[in-house]
């Protein structure tokens, strides 16, 4: 047997590595653009071969090719010389007679406000070395690069005609990423993140291999994540309820618990444990590893540049995992970061969190981006679990996860959102289905599938409201299956299991039902959407990438597993169409409601694309083999080249597709930037702890408000009350929801930042200092440092933070 199974890892690591050392010798590459300074405020003097503009910057990497600036023209309607070019210097700071390259560019078409690319070879030995951009025109016309009149950017300096002045150009810079740069960042990052994702590891591994040889025997390891995922929400939920506290030693003495139990298990059942092993033998299993651990090197590359989780709902996720940790159990409220009725919101996710930054001695948000990536890394994994249930062959489930570990854009791009806990709930999601139908129709179930789809269910409803309701359509097909079928079994087995769910979760339900049940009524109204309220299809995600054709290869593996007479795909194929039911009830003339949109089902549809493509192409690629194998009976030297050359081809696959999603998250999503966080060790250390910062704002979705840049985290990095909390404000007191909304609306629209009447209504509102952030917003240090209101307490970069003065009001 251990050759067996060295054998079947020979297979697969032997191409892998050989397509590896391909990747790095050929080591291709990507573009990538690195912002240096956004902000467009000033337009200095036209250029001309003497008038000419010069940044000095640093690059963070090499590969450096290109420059993107953005034309300012005085006479946009004044057509430009036929032979007119913009012109570009690159040198180093130290050696300004020894250019890198110097490129005139011909550009007789620029309109106002146009960027403009200057491409030159790649610069690959300019990593943190200081250069000079020095730009020129040729001949003089009317045209200039915007610039901001403010010093924006700490690493350089700008000048105009030769002469430094303050501010900094409009600048982005273009690199060509390779391979090899992709390995340096993935050697980083595994110093940053290994010992927090092996504690991870230990963390869902140990509750779900005991749960799972414990309820699911030899189906143990494809249920041990979504028991693991299930398990933490309901000890934070039961610990919190008997009064015992939910901290690091508890966690690991759990953890530990639950290893040793494994262990116990499978040192016991010897015929389980050759079984399980015996998984190790198959090179399906070791090509689902290598999937599996490719999807987690690029979902590690896809935020190497991250300093905090993505977008909106991230820093309340973040700011839920700090209360659980600094409380050492459920919140009861949402203080200090948000005044709340009380605290209903799903936790499942954040309860995992927390556990991993008690575990690992990290922060929350360290936690939050860590685990969520260690998710998304899962998806491919936990599609090749549902696709192995449906199908009932490996090649199929092994299709399914190459399609979205490697193919996909989603579930990957949660990451430019910090959808992370809707990621959670869809990985609980197929095994709670599962579950709920074996249960549901399974002639020989006993108590360990009912507890087994108990923990699942109860698990899924802590994690995400939204993503249970995705599980309603298949409890309504399991229902349907039992009245087309009835037997008396399966129908006290459903009920228990049920019975089950609801026990465990009966904490939560109770302060569901009894303290929020009575606020609801006073806070939503009803759960019937608003009339007038239009929820369209997110149509742009549904088109991205290669998204048209996973979605057409769906569609095709549902017909082929209906002519193949595959019940329960076919059965999944149906379950995902009534899904979008859900958000649309005004097609069966009933009421829409609000909790469940269709961007939430348009999001979620890598899981029904990955199952349905994935087994329309694993199922094409049996019969194929099992065709060549019919004209080759007996010539098994030649099954295996064959055997070898389709696992080097499904590897090849992978690398090309993962190479190409390698920059999936979305940069406007990025609001909190490095500077952002040394400014926010300053807040912290110099600000007085009873302080109130304003910072930027603008508008969200409905009368929503959220942070434009990294002052919005300053309670979580800097400890300091700002004068807009996290998106979970409005879920709070609906009086306080309005009061901020139009705080932050009033300082948006300010004409004017020196105005008395409006200082004074800052000062009456508590604000005592402001914040200005990398990413910006209404609030510029050119509309604040010409007030005698603001003094200067912090410059660096694009960052400022001042201090609002009780002195005269005016301005400079």
């Amino acid at each position: 047997m251990p050759n067996r199974r060295y054998g079947a890892l020979a297979s697969i690591g032997a191409p892998l590595l050989t397509l590896t050392l391909v990747a790095l010798i050929w080591n291709p590459s990507v573009e990538q653009r690195a912002e240096v300074q956004p902000r467009a405020s000033w337009a200095p003097t036209a250029l001309s071969p003497t008038a000419t503009l010069a940044q000095t910057f640093v690059p963070e990497r090499g590969g450096l090719c290109g420059i993107e600036v953005l034309a300012a023209r005085y006479q946009p309607d004044t057509p430009l010389p036929e032979d007119y070019g913009v012109c570009l210097r690159l040198a180093p700071v130290d050696d300004p007679n020894a250019p890198l390259t110097e490129h005139c560019q011909q550009v007789v078409q620029l309109t106002h406000n146009a960027p403009l690319l200057i491409s030159f070879p790649e610069l690959y030995q300019v990593a943190d070395r200081p250069l000079r951009a020095t730009f020129w025109a040729e001949p003089p016309a009317d045209v200039t690069l915007w610039a901001t009149a403010e010093e924006s950017y700490a690493s350089g300096a700008l000048a105009v005609g030769g002469d430094v002045s303050a501010g900094d150009l409009k600048m982005t810079l273009v690199y060509r990423y390779r391979v090899t740069d992709a390995h340096e960042d993935l050697v980083r990052l595994a110093g940053e993140w290994l010992w927090p994702l092996l504690c991870l590891a230990v963390l869902l591994l140990g509750p779900g291999l005991l749960l799972g040889l414990t309820l699911a025997g030899r189906r143990a390891l494809a249920r041990a994540v979504p028991l693991g995922l299930a398990a933490w929400p309901l000890v934070l939920l039961w610990l919190s309820a008997i009064g015992l506290p939910f901290r690091g030693t508890e966690i690991w003495l759990v953890t530990a618990a639950c290893g040793v139990g494994a262990i116990l298990i499978l040192a016991r059942q010897e015929p389980l444990r050759w079984r399980l092993l015996a998984g190790l033998q198959r090179r399906e299993t070791w090509l689902l590893v290598a999937i599996a651990l490719l999807s987690l090197a690029m979902r590690l590359l896809n935020v190497r540049a991250l300093v905090t989780p993505n977008w909106v709902d991230a820093l309340h996720h973040a700011e839920i995992t700090q209360l659980i940790v600094a409380r050492g159990g459920l919140p009861v409220d949402g203080e200090p970061y948000v005044q709340l009725w009380g605290f209903y919101y799903h936790f499942g996710f954040h309860a995992i969190a927390a556990a991993l930054a008690q575990m690992a001695s990290i922060p929350a948000h360290r936690a939050v981006l860590i685990l969520g990536q260690a998710l998304l890394a899962l998806a491919p994994v936990a599609c090749y679990a549902l696709t192995r249930e449906l199908a009932g062959r490996r090649l199929p489930a092994l299709g399914a996860a190459l399609v979205i570990g490697c193919w996909s854009y989603m579930p990957a791009y949660y990451a430019s959102w910090g959808r992370y806990p809707q990621m959670a709930g869809l990985l609980l999601l197929p095994g709670a289905m599962v579950a709920i139908w074996r249960v549901a129709t399974a002639p020989d179930t006993g108590w360990r599938d009912r507890v087994l789809a108990a923990i699942l269910v109860a698990g899924l409803l802590l994690t995400h409201y939204r993503v249970s309701a995705l599980l309603l359509p298949w409890i309504v097909l399991a229902l349907l299956r039992l009245l087309w079928r009835p037997r008396r079994a399966a129908l006290f087995a459903a009920v228990w299991a049920a019975a089950i769910a609801l026990i465990l979760a009966a904490p939560w339900l109770w302060r569901l039902l009894g303290q929020f049940a009575a606020q609801f009524t006073d806070q939503y109204g009803s759960l019937a959407a608003g009339p007038g309220e239009v929820d369209a299809w997110p149509t742009v995600l549904l088109t991205h990438r290669w998204t048209p054709y996973l979605l057409g290869g769906a569609v095709v593996g549902l017909a082929w597993a209906a002519v193949r007479r595959c019940w329960p795909v076919v059965r999944f194929g149906l379950w995902a169409g009534l899904c979008t039911l859900i958000p649309n009830l005004h097609w069966l003339g009933l009421p829409d409601v609000w909790l469940v949109n269709n961007t939430t089902v348009a999001i979620s549809f890598w899981l029904p694309a990955g199952v349905l493509t994935g087994y329309l192409l694993g199922d094409l690629a049996r019969l194929a083999g099992a065709h060549l194998q019919r004209l080759h009976r007996g010539a098994s030297r030649r099954g295996h080249t064959r055997g070898l050359l389709g696992a080097a081809m499904v590897l090849a696959l992978a690398l090309w597709g993962s190479w190409l999603h390698l920059d999936v998250v979305n940069a406007s999503t990025v609001i909190v930037q490095p500077e952002d966080v040394v400014a926010a060790e300053w807040v912290r250390a110099e600000l007085p702890p009873d302080a109130v910062v304003l910072i930027n704002s603008t508008h969200w979705s409905n009368s929503a408000r959220r942070g434009s840049d990294g002052g919005w985290w300053l309670p979580l990095l800097a400890n300091r009350q700002v004068t807009l909390p996290s998106l979970l404000y409005i879920q709070g007191h609906r009086r306080r929801a309005l009061e901020i909304n139009a705080f932050a609306s009033a300082v948006e629209q300010a004409p004017d930042y020196c105005d008395a009447g409006f200082v004074t209504t800052l000062r009456e509102a508590g604000v005592t200092h402001v914040y200005v952030g990398a990413k910006g917003g209404p609030l510029t240090p050119a509309r604040l440092e010409s007030c005698l209101a603001y003094v200067t307490l912090y410059h660096q970069g694009p960052v400022r933070v001042y201090a609002l003065t009780s002195g005269d009001l005016g301005s400079r």
